[in-house]
């Protein structure tokens, strides 16, 4: 192989690196066969300021009509307009979920479905009563270990009186072994809520992909520089 041809293997190799860094991405990369994207399961804290109220801090196994892990059944602490922070934490090899808000934890195992690959995540607020109103702001993501990102196009996710928000669905554009993602959840309320009337999550999906696993998408702009560049370092290379 000639230095040239060198240069442009190293080149294309940069490139796929740099293509690999962007985990996270509002933007579909169409890792995964259309119509293939379920949800998996919901981290989620309700405010249920009434006094007899459970499952304030949860995890939901999608499908399940009770929560796989909660935080107990306790009075609510949380105060109207101070933003907490949480974080979600998930293990793709153990299934292990982790979720944190306002002191409580709760944790279980959810592995995926067999054959089938961590997609995304998409932050939820409900507020089904006037004057109330739930917000998550401040996202940021982290995977295997690594420096928390946050991620363009995201933004607030904030429900008042009688709203159902769903946020952008963030992507995930490559594999990896775990994930975290952490914020603020703020309530904003009046009196007294119960049952489940106000409430904010983090959702979960898992989907089959299309591609082999590890496979990055170059855009296409990058991906013409880097053929120009092999092409070229053979084009010398004959002479």
């Amino acid at each position: 192989m000639t230095q040239q041809v060198r240069w442009a293997a190293a080149a294309m190799t940069m490139a796929a690196g740099t293509w690999s860094q962007a985990a996270f991405s509002t933007s579909d990369p169409g890792r995964f066969d259309s119509g293939s994207l379920t949800s998996r399961l919901e981290a989620r804290a309700r405010l249920d300021n009434a006094g007899g109220g459970s499952w304030k801090t949860a995890i939901w196994a999608s499908g399940g009509s009770t929560p796989v892990a909660h935080g107990g059944n306790m009075v609510s602490n949380w105060v109207s307009g101070t933003p907490y922070q949480f974080q979600f934490d998930y293990n793709l090899s153990s299934g292990q979920a982790t979720w944190l808000i306002n002191g409580r934890t709760a944790s279980a195992i959810v592995p995926l479905t067999s054959g089938r690959n961590l997609a995304g995540i998409r932050f939820e607020a409900r507020a089904t009563t006037g004057n109330f109103s739930a917000a998550i702001e401040q996202a940021q993501f982290a995977f295997d270990g690594g420096a928390y990102q946050a991620v363009g196009g995201l933004g607030t996710v904030i429900a008042t009186g009688n709203q159902f928000t769903t946020g952008p669905m963030v992507y995930l554009t490559q594999n990896v072994g775990s994930i975290s993602v952490r914020g603020t959840l703020k309530f904003e309320f009046n009196g007294t809520a119960s049952g489940d009337q106000v409430r904010a999550a983090v959702r979960l999906f898992e989907g089959t992909e299309s591609l082999s696993p590890g496979v990055a998408i170059p855009t296409p702009q990058t991906a013409g520089v880097v053929l120009g560049a092999v092409l070229v370092a053979l084009r010398r290379r004959r002479c």
